[in-house]
């Protein structure tokens, strides 16, 4: 099914899915819970890696999970991302592990073409959080080519992987591939004719982000604002274009504004997610970058949100993990500027 490259690159993934598995830290179940599937307890790790809430709700068997997906999917294939009761995506080892399973089962050969790309999809979202950007690029361009020669799975499906490539260029510091990238999703859009869908605001959210500057910043606001009144102030959409204009208004030096929306954007993520979810960890990495830039002048509290983001992403996803290595990073690079201030200050 695959070409060397690919190959090559899904065993990177796998191997960086499994130490991920080994690393992270399943939430804590009462002594009364059961796996919502089976009704049983046993001798199998509980897992709840969505935005179920209540002391027992949402835990699950892994293998559990895996015979529901496989009974399901002819009727609704998004089981293998998205948990059934509170319709959020899962995360951390519920989602490696049912992207490496459902990679495996791809690579056998024996399911469709399309199934193979949406497996590959899954793959790819799944090492958002654990493996690098260069390494999340090659697994992204692979899905767009089989995509585009399935010749006719959902538009959607191209628009969303487009847009994860040019943020992953973004990341990786192209921002020429990133622009061009953000075209294509635009293209994406306009030949799918989905006019004021959620598909075009994410696609002129990616154009925004890629090209940056006021007209960005504008385009941001606007989507911001239909987001809230289309998915509410906390859905998962609606907290990442948040995130998105408060990077772009830290971009254009709008500070005191992008703290005021990062800080009611980890509120939310706190919320919809939990205060340990990656994605509220990036954000919190966000609001810290955000405070140790010098114009805010307060460095020292931005530099200790990065550390906390530090200790906690290396508690719940492992040392080694994308989200800790992004925060130990920038933590890092905090530090040196506070240090060179200090001796031009001198």
């Amino acid at each position: 099914m695959a070409s060397s490259s690919l190959a090559r690159a899904a065993r990177v993934a796998m191997r960086d899915l499994d130490r991920d598995i080994k690393t992270s830290k399943p939430a804590e179940a009462a002594a009364e819970t059961v796996c919502v599937i089976c009704q049983q307890r046993g001798g199998e790790a509980l897992l709840r890696d969505c935005v179920c809430r209540g002391a027992t709700a949402g835990f699950v068997h892994i293998q559990c999970l895996q015979q529901y997906i496989n009974a399901a999917e002819n009727s609704n294939s998004a089981r293998w991302m998205r948990c059934g009761t509170c319709n959020h995506d899962y995360t951390g080892t519920t989602r490696a592990m049912l992207a490496r399973a459902r990679w495996t089962r791809a690579c056998s050969g024996d399911v469709s073409n399309v199934e193979q790309l949406l497996a590959l999809f899954h793959l790819a979202v799944a090492v958002g959080c654990v493996s690098s950007p260069g390494d999340q690029i090659v697994l992204w361009e692979h899905a767009a080519a089989m995509a585009a020669s399935h010749n006719g799975p959902d538009p959607g499906i191209m628009i969303f992987i487009r847009e994860r490539l040019s943020w992953c260029q973004l990341q990786a510091g192209d921002r020429k591939l990133a622009k061009r990238e953000a075209d294509k999703v635009h293209a994406c859009v306009r030949d799918a004719k989905r006019r004021r869908s959620s598909q075009t605001l994410t696609a002129c959210e990616c154009i925004a982000v890629a090209y940056g500057g006021p007209k960005g910043v504008k385009v941001l606001r606007r989507s911001l604002t239909e987001r809230r009144a289309r998915d509410g102030k906390h859905h998962q959409h609606t907290l990442s274009t948040m995130l998105k204009l408060a990077e772009a208004l830290a971009h254009d030096q709008h500070f005191d504004e992008a703290v005021r929306l990062m800080e009611e954007c980890i509120e939310g993520c706190g919320r919809t997610f939990g205060n340990d979810h990656h994605q509220t960890l990036a954000a919190r990495i966000v609001l810290g970058r955000i405070l140790c830039r010098p114009r805010v002048a307060r460095a020292e509290e931005g530099l200790q949100l990065l550390r906390d983001v530090d200790a906690s992403a290396a508690e719940r996803y492992g040392a080694r993990s994308e989200v800790r290595r992004h925060a130990s990073r920038h933590a890092s690079e905090a530090l040196r500027e506070q240090r060179c201030c200090r001796g031009k200050k001198k």
